[in-house]
């Protein structure tokens, strides 16, 4: 399962703002359980993934820096990623903003290109991003035409906070650009070597992934601490889910429990955002990098592509829905939206149309 948390400010205390929380958790048998309710909830902004790239207006990112328009209504963005499954905390989550159980991940569905494209804002043929990279530590160029949201974010204020708690380092290290300024987590890259050794053993050899119990240990201390109050983007990234689809199959038992226990990791994270008094000027996004057949993913059949997009915050109506055509890539949009950052004409991602919601 991966969990991203992205959370956004804006600079003015007084004013109304929103956070996102940006939680993607890649559960590769959800598309089986959300195929019930693909036609109660509908997602995006009806441009399909196949056209994104004809609509560009420009090749390149622009060089100059980028301010943060003061209207913004959001204080700060969190991205939940989650894989497919109908939960407790989860479902109470939908229900509580708009949402879309017909949005799709990017082609190939790996989590490289998609992370890559919820991050980039553009077509994995664009911004390059491969599994097998990353994880050999190739870092993301610096010069690209498609900086990361956190790049933009960055060059529009030195001071700017930003945040990553992940369970899968390459995001940290190959797909947010090493020049960006921001407090990273990653269980293998963090913790001492005994501990490393023990989260690689219970993955690899018993099967039994464990890496987000310690992101969530981390991250719970990091959104208490008052210190990171003014954190602008968090992005938290779960992925036992996912492995344990890997291990066991997508759909198996062992991946259902897993699922329970990501939906716990869920409830933990929004009640230290309530505690923290986050909850009001937050606005939170849920979606998914891709699904699963059996033990694996990457093509793009329905049980890979189809995945989810929820967002939670100031004036979203509950039980809203998302229209149209949208994919996880979108995601990219709404955190500099709710930012109050311009949307880049290179961006292939696009605004979702909420019922609820008059941008």
């Amino acid at each position: 399962m991966d969990v991203v948390l992205e959370m956004v400010k804006s600079k003015d205390p007084k004013e109304t703002r929103l956070s996102y929380l940006e939680a993607t958790i890649r559960l590769s048998s959800v598309t089986q359980t959300l195929g019930r309710v693909n036609d109660i909830l509908e997602l995006t902004d009806g441009v399909p993934n196949s056209n994104r790239s004809k609509d560009l207006v420009g090749g390149s990112a622009k060089k100059k820096r980028r301010t943060m328009i003061r209207q913004s209504p959001y204080k700060r963005v969190v991205v939940l990623a989650l894989d497919e499954a109908l939960t407790p905390t989860l479902d109470g989550f939908f229900a509580s903003g708009a949402s879309s159980f017909k949005a799709k991940a990017v082609v190939p569905t790996d989590s490289a290109p998609n992370w890559g494209s919820v991050l980039h804002g553009v077509l994995p043929e664009k911004h390059g991003l491969k599994n097998g990279d990353v994880e050999a530590g190739t870092p993301y160029d610096e010069n690209s035409p498609y900086p990361s949201v956190y790049k933009l974010l960055a060059q529009s204020s030195k001071d700017i906070k930003l945040a990553s708690y992940v369970a899968w380092e390459p995001i940290n290290t190959g797909i947010i650009e090493l020049s960006v300024k921001a407090d990273l987590y990653a269980p293998l890259t963090h913790e001492n070597a005994f501990w490393r050794w023990w989260l690689r053993f219970k993955h690899y050899s018993l099967k039994d992934s464990i890496y987000d119990y310690t992101v969530i240990s981390r991250l719970l201390d990091y959104i208490r601490n008052p210190e990171n109050e003014d954190v602008k983007l968090l992005l938290v990234h779960l992925t036992d889910v996912d492995e344990h689809g890997h291990g066991h199959g997508y759909g198996s038992q062992t991946y259902l429990n897993q699922i329970e226990i990501m939906d716990a990791h869920v409830a933990k994270i929004l009640e230290a955002i309530n505690e923290a008094g986050w909850k009001d000027d937050t606005l939170v996004i849920m979606t998914t990098d891709h699904g699963g057949v059996e033990r694996g993913h990457g093509g793009s059949s329905d049980q890979e592509v189809n995945v989810f997009l929820a967002i939670r915050g100031a004036g979203i109506e509950p039980n809203s829905r998302i229209e149209g055509d949208v994919t996880n890539m979108d995601c990219a949009a709404l955190i500099l939206k709710a930012l109050g950052m311009e949307i880049p004409e290179w961006f292939d991602a696009k605004l979702p149309v909420i019922n609820s919601l008059s941008w």
